[in-house]
């Protein structure tokens, strides 16, 4: 089994679909995305402070602060990312 960044229709995805360019990056990299790097912050803000019962109650907390984000944070994370990232299987948009 491929990974995921290196499935054909996973490429042709991105490079059709949407206009993109594919940028490479090793297959088994432990790297963490830079896209995510920008994450890790305002997440540890929204969980500071808070105490959870359970792996399941965190598990929870997360996913709804992942589903409340908004379009303009996910283009400043994006912003954030392309003037800086290194090394990462994302697509480079172009408009």
């Amino acid at each position: 089994m491929q990974p995921p960044h290196t499935v054909k229709r996973t490429k042709e995805y991105g490079l059709t679909v949407t206009g993109g360019t594919f940028i490479p990056h090793p297959a088994y990299s432990p790297d963490l995305a830079p896209s995510d790097f920008h994450l890790f912050g305002p997440l540890k803000r929204h969980l500071g402070g808070k105490k959870f019962e359970d792996e399941d109650e965190l598990t929870g907390e997360v996913r709804d602060w992942f589903s409340s984000l908004t379009q303009t944070f996910s283009h400043r994370v994006y912003t954030r990312f392309s003037h800086g990232g290194k090394n990462t299987s994302f697509y480079t948009w172009t408009t």
